[in-house]
């Protein structure tokens, strides 16, 4: 059951593609991942058409 809500949490109801909010939380994690040894870089894009 956990991992449905996940599932439902981060994927597009209609396409299942991983929504915004999982790249956000892998963005802010993947940071965690260096230890310091590099840097990571982000970059968002916004492709909404404004509707």
């Amino acid at each position: 059951m956990a991992d449905r809500v996940r599932h439902l949490a981060f994927h597009d109801p209609l396409t299942q593609l991983p929504n915004r909010r999982l790249l956000m939380v892998m963005t802010a994690t993947a940071g965690d991942d260096n230890k310091g040894t590099s840097s990571c870089k982000r970059l968002i894009t916004n492709h909404d058409q404004g509707n």
